[in-house]
């Protein structure tokens, strides 16, 4: 067994370091995903009709509102009904999201991950309040488009 020992262990760790693992983003592309998050960001304060195009075909997003998580093909457009919900209850409007440069960022070919620390600005009842915030996102490359697969919202709310 010993004899066979060194050659085994080699064997199991040829797929290992074959792996294609997370590596921190080279800063422009970095730049590239970020700017991709802060248009769907904008899209999405503005209420852009279609800014379900910066998704991925089935999405994943964790909010600070209930039902707090919405998973599938339609994720985005029922969390958005759900904020345009709370909004109402909670007597809030113009509500904005500032993101800064991410303080993480990781990515293969085709996924990504970015840690963006935010500042949230709303008008709740008539007066402006700030939270800050993180935005955990994930990204996918579809046929040479990155796409958002998923956002975490951690914070206040």
């Amino acid at each position: 067994m010993r004899r066979f020992l060194p050659a085994l262990l080699l064997l199991l760790a040829t797929p290992l370091a074959t792996y294609a693992s997370p590596q921190p983003a080279a800063p422009a592309a970095a730049a590239e995903l970020a700017a991709l998050v802060r248009a769907a960001v904008r899209a999405e304060d503005t209420g852009d009709p279609d800014a379900g195009r910066f998704y991925a075909p089935v999405q994943s997003i964790t909010d600070g509102i209930a039902p707090y998580h919405w998973h599938g093909p339609d994720a985005h457009r029922r969390w958005l009904e759900a904020l345009a919900a709370d909004y109402a209850r909670r007597d809030r409007a113009n509500g904005s999201l500032a993101l800064a440069d991410p303080g993480t960022a990781r990515l293969t070919d085709t996924e990504a991950y970015l840690v963006f620390p935010a500042t949230f600005t709303v008008t709740e009842s008539g007066k402006t309040v700030t939270h800050e915030v993180i935005l955990t996102t994930t990204l996918v490359r579809i046929e040479g488009q990155w796409k958002i697969r998923s956002w975490t919202w951690s914070g206040p709310n």
